[in-house]
């Protein structure tokens, strides 16, 4: 039998054959390439959403000595609504009193050390179930007291008030302290009356009377009087209103986990006030931040850095102020210092 060969179509065939193995293997190797960026992507994926879960990880705020509005002026000069320490931190520590000494030096980073003399002190003193009992207050120029006062902080039956007498006034200067008394009642409003400024303080606490036409109906504010919707320890919103609908001096206050301030942004006409509240990785209350604003145009931003003691109680709080123009921080230096109840 003849066997006949073609050398043409033998490579014919080897070349196919060439061609299909080149293309099952490109195959197979995109099949594998795509299966390897699917893993890859949900390694990657996996990751991302663990970092971001990481991330947002819930951190608790703990309650500290201090509390955030111990700092908020409109709220520390009502003498009558004292929310600005955690008593039974003060209890558990056996604390007696705390003085804050505010120093009377403004610096900026190239002076020397600070005056030894203060500008003002603040005397607070506590019973031993850590309620507030006595406030004193101290002014200085240069040393020399120009203005003595002092106040019996007594608590009484009404919600969140607490009765303030003065007990002297050596120098007869004001300050922005002041007190007020209770009321005539309303139904859904708590009120009070500041005679001394001629005002209203006007509380109401739940929000579905927050509206417009039921802060009118249940309050009835004057252009004059002060309206806070929600609580003493608690405000969501505090301003002034006229015909109705006209508000202004307006502050607003946002909270972490319900009950520790966050954001404090204050609305007065050029300017926009925010105080960003600084709680650490520990959930501890550390600090603040200032910043102020004429038409959104950034003008001056205070950092406030609050120090603790081994025991975790606050012993400093520095104060350090910059300006948009990149001028030279002024620093400014508080202390606190504390004594105890016996046995403690």
């Amino acid at each position: 039998m003849e066997i006949s060969y073609h050398p043409e179509r033998a490579g014919f065939d080897s070349f196919a054959e060439q061609i299909c193995l080149k293309k099952c293997t490109f195959n197979a190797m995109r099949r594998i390439h795509n299966l390897m960026l699917m893993g890859l992507f949900f390694i990657l994926l996996t990751a991302c959403s663990g970092e971001q879960r990481k991330r947002k990880q819930h951190i608790p705020i703990k309650p500290t000595l201090l509390h955030p509005f111990f700092f908020q002026e409109e709220l520390t000069s009502m003498l009558n609504f004292p929310f600005w320490f955690n008593d039974s931190i003060l209890a558990s520590k056996g604390i007696e009193s705390l003085e804050h000494t505010i120093m009377a030096h403004v610096h900026s980073d190239d002076d020397g050390e600070y005056p030894s003399f203060p500008k003002r002190t603040v005397r607070y003193t506590f019973n031993r179930k850590g309620q507030l009992i006595h406030i004193q207050m101290t002014d200085y120029s240069e040393g020399i007291i120009i203005a003595h006062q002092s106040y019996k902080i007594q608590g009484t039956t009404m919600p969140y008030y607490t009765a303030a007498m003065r007990l002297d006034n050596t120098y007869g200067v004001e300050n922005s302290s002041y007190l007020v008394v209770p009321g005539k009642r309303k139904k859904n409003a708590l009120v009070f009356q500041n005679f001394g400024r001629g005002e209203q303080l006007i509380f109401i606490q739940k929000p579905r009377f927050w509206g417009v036409l039921s802060v009118d109906s249940i309050a009835n504010p004057r252009p004059y009087d002060w309206v806070v919707l929600g609580t003493p320890a608690r405000p969501v919103k505090r301003y002034k209103v006229r015909n109705k609908v006209k508000e202004s001096q307006v502050t607003e206050y946002t909270y972490k986990e319900k009950h520790y301030p966050y954001t404090i942004i204050g609305q007065d006409y050029p300017f926009t006030r925010k105080r960003t509240i600084i709680y650490n990785k520990k959930g501890h209350f550390d600090g603040f931040i200032d910043s102020t604003f004429i038409d959104k145009s950034f003008v001056t931003r205070t950092t406030v850095i609050i120090g603790y003691n081994h025991q975790q109680e606050p012993v400093s709080i520095v104060r350090h102020k910059g300006h948009s123009e990149g001028q030279h921080m002024n620093t400014t230096k508080e202390r606190l210092r504390y004594t105890y109840f016996s046995g403690k």
